[in-house]
């Protein structure tokens, strides 16, 4: 399952045949439950950085020139 596919699960759009096939790729395989959980934790930590250390972060990235 790629990162794409779980971020457009939270967004309108989703329909009910992609949920299904979401749900049977989920149960399919235990080591796919364990890393969607994973992949929950870390996206539901990341939601809780404040704003102002998101801000430090970006400013100090490196812009490559175009």
């Amino acid at each position: 399952m790629r990162v794409s596919t779980l971020i457009r699960r939270g967004r309108d759009g989703w329909n009910a045949a992609q949920e299904s096939a979401f749900q049977a790729w989920l149960q399919s395989d235990e080591r796919h439950r364990r890393s969607y959980e994973q992949w929950q934790a870390h996206w539901h930590a990341m939601d809780a950085i404040p704003a102002e250390a998101v801000a430090q972060l970006r400013s100090r990235l490196v812009r490559l020139p175009a």
